[in-house]
């Protein structure tokens, strides 16, 4: 299982650098969204069904917890402020905007 584990961050995090490194697509911005999603899954699992912990180590919840919270973040915010941007660029009508 660590392997496997091992394996599904390195693949995801090689996709998510090469995308970073080159001019942001559809797909790119899916992928970004969709690795944000997962984390944010597992975000909830972890708070919902916190890991048995002695009480000397309670505070770990807050961390298992802070962490996925911060790579939805780091996934999610790049996205949105890049496709705000693009829209603002294009002159396009943000999804909900009232039109003039």
């Amino acid at each position: 299982m660590n392997f496997s584990w091992s394996l599904l961050l390195l693949t995801v995090s090689s996709i998510v650098l090469y995308i970073a490194a080159h001019e942001p697509t559809r797909y790119a911005e899916r992928m970004a969204l969709s690795v944000g999603l997962f984390w944010a899954i597992h975000g909830a699992y972890v708070w919902f069904n916190p890991m048995p912990l002695p009480e000397s180590l309670l505070w770990l919840k807050f961390v298992l917890t802070a962490f996925p919270a911060t790579l939805v973040l780091l996934h999610w915010v790049p996205v949105l402020a890049y496709r705000s941007e693009r829209e603002r660029l294009s002159g396009a009508t943000p999804v909900g905007a009232p039109v003039r």
